[in-house]
């Protein structure tokens, strides 16, 4: 669980009457790999006494069945009173995509969300939270160069720079002249896409490895067509980066820039929109945006 995806937090949504105003969330999880095969949402959920209880699906597993005791295959059993719901380890690492009624937060959420506040306003920007990387080496034309930052996570946002004499020798986003794959959880590589070799000197990585909630794609996005993605950060003043996992080619099943066949736009404050401008389906769990306040 990423602790920043859990604010900012809302109170109970019942009248000082007695009334329920419920909100009908879908959240996007992953089954822990390991033990124990536990995910946490948001808010409590209705157990079916005013709507109706969470239906969840998964990318492997297909439509879950909710049970009321130990989990099995293909089953769910969720703990009402703090949102957490259980599963068998049969479904580890499955992709879900779950809808409930959100009744609000188990806690103080005032209070909590207070104190998150004054500490971002503190520790956000902390220099060792984003870490810049200058070239090791000279990169030669439709070769690369690998960075090893030792961060031990995949989970991270990427931008390279570089300097050229067409912008008088100032950092630029390197986009259309160098690409990044993750090509493990210590290493990134970055590769030379122009005609000529880029000097050592003139290019580097900077990486963001904090506050970075993973929104990972759970519906495929159709030729043309688009997804929404949601968040709860509760505002419009974000950083954003998309990359793509791709099934075949030189990057195969290596996180790299997206930008090249996805665009992302801001709806909401609780919504991005992942946009497919390439010529295939892009399957679930096929793309990501990483996330962070500035």
């Amino acid at each position: 669980m990423t602790p920043a995806d859990y604010f900012p937090l809302n109170n109970i949504r019942k009248s000082i009457a007695g009334s329920w105003f419920l909100v009908n969330k879908v959240e996007s999880h992953a089954i822990p790999s390991g033990a124990p095969y536990i995910i946490r949402l948001k808010e409590i959920p209705d157990n079916g006494d005013l709507i109706s209880g969470p239906s969840i699906s998964g990318v492997s597993g297909g439509l879950y069945s909710e049970t009321g005791s130990s989990p099995g295959a293909g089953y769910f059993l969720v703990r009402y009173s703090s949102g957490e719901i259980e599963f068998n380890s049969a479904n580890a690492a499955d992709n879900l995509s779950i809808s409930y009624y959100a009744k609000g937060s188990a806690v103080n959420s005032d209070d909590i969300n207070y104190l998150k506040s004054l500490i971002d306003d503190n520790y956000h920007h902390v220099s060792s939270s984003n870490t810049l990387y200058n070239g090791p080496a000279s990169i030669p034309s439709g070769s690369y160069v690998e960075v090893n930052h030792s961060l031990g996570t995949e989970d991270v946002s990427v931008q390279l720079q570089y300097k050229t004499a067409a912008y008088s020798w100032r950092w630029v986003d390197a986009r259309a002249s160098l690409a990044f794959e993750m090509y493990n959880t210590n290493t990134l590589r970055i590769y030379n896409m122009t005609a000529d070799e880029i000097l050592q000197e003139n290019w580097r990585v900077l990486i963001s490895v904090f506050r970075v909630p993973v929104l990972l794609g759970t519906s495929s996005i159709s030729i043309l067509g688009y997804v929404d993605l949601t968040h709860s950060y509760d505002t419009q003043d974000i950083q954003f980066q998309v990359q793509s996992l791709p099934t075949s080619g030189a990057h195969q099943n290596k996180w790299i820039d997206g930008s090249g066949i996805m665009a992302v736009s801001i709806i909401d404050n609780g919504t991005l929109r992942v946009f497919n401008n390439g010529s295939n389906v892009i399957s679930p769990g096929r793309y990501r945006v990483l996330l962070d306040l500035f």
